[in-house]
């Protein structure tokens, strides 16, 4: 794969290619879960003290 990239963008020398595992989804997903979750849910509505 990295000669093919070499032809197409027509480079010297090629830099090497690392492919890495994208997890922002399932930290996205987790992140939400907790947001959406009673107890956050519970200290995110707003008391108005003057009610």
């Amino acid at each position: 794969m990295k000669g093919e990239v070499g032809k197409r963008v027509r480079l010297k020398y090629v830099p090497d290619l690392v492919f890495r595992l994208d997890d922002s989804f399932n930290e996205a997903s987790r992140i939400d879960a907790i947001l959406r979750s009673d107890k956050v849910r519970q200290d995110l509505t707003t008391h108005d003290p003057d009610e």
